[in-house]
């Protein structure tokens, strides 16, 4: 267990939203640059939901956005489309 995976604070949050309002989202991601992985407890209002037949969970979608100066962060400013870079030049956290 690393402590930068922040998992103990972030399931925290996770089981207050269990208590709230009977849902929570725990995600898991990797951060390759820190070559760790790393626990994120997502925001209910960004999230929807789909049941199957049987009224359980099979499908999640997430509405998340990100800055240009984020998104060079996670791929490398020079795999950005050409007109990505140049608003990183300009407006980075647009």
């Amino acid at each position: 267990y690393s402590p930068r995976a922040a998992f103990a604070t972030q399931t925290h949050e996770v089981y207050l939203s269990y208590g709230a309002f009977g849902s929570g989202a725990l995600m898991i991601e990797d951060d390759v640059a820190s070559q760790a992985i790393r626990y994120k407890s997502m925001h209910l209002a960004g999230l929807s939901f789909m049941e199957d037949q049987h009224g359980n969970v099979d499908t999640l979608f997430r509405l998340h956005k990100q800055t240009v100066r984020q998104l060079a962060q996670r791929f490398g400013a020079d795999r950005l489309p050409a007109k990505l870079r140049a608003k990183l030049e300009k407006t980075p956290d647009e």
